[in-house]
């Protein structure tokens, strides 16, 4: 069972998030937003372009 992540960590994430989206945004002339998903999502996507599941489910993780 994975272990939650702190409330600070969670923070900190969401603002370089914000900052990478923003940096992109710069160099590409283009709007560019971060959307936060779950494992699960991405898990499911990755299973749907033909990955085992228990590996989609391992890179889902390195979020």
């Amino acid at each position: 069972m994975p272990f939650p992540a702190p409330a600070p960590a969670a923070a900190a994430m969401s603002s370089i998030d914000a900052d990478v989206a923003a940096t992109f945004t710069r160099a590409t002339g283009r709007t560019v937003r971060h959307r936060a998903v779950t494992r699960e999502a991405v898990r499911d996507r990755l299973t749907a372009t033909g990955l085992p599941e228990a590996f989609a489910d391992l890179l889902a993780g390195m979020d």
